[in-house]
């Protein structure tokens, strides 16, 4: 059984939000100018970082001491 860390979860959050606006940035230029190779790479980092949060969410944490469900 493999376990879910979910330590890294602020950064993965901080990166996604990174690219989302790098992406944006791309997009916002006129499509002559857009560099598609780049902005590929950019929507397949950001699925991957989508799914990657969505499992750390669905993934209790609890307290190795007591047991209590962290949020």
């Amino acid at each position: 059984m493999s376990e879910q860390v979910t330590a890294f979860y602020g950064i993965f959050e901080e990166k996604y939000k990174k690219l989302k606006a790098k992406l944006s940035e791309q997009l916002k230029e006129s499509k002559s100018k857009r560099n598609k190779k780049f902005i590929k790479s950019l929507l397949k980092e950001a699925k991957e970082l989508k799914q990657v949060l969505k499992k750390s969410t669905k993934a209790k944490v609890c307290c190795p001491n007591c047991g209590h469900v962290l949020n």
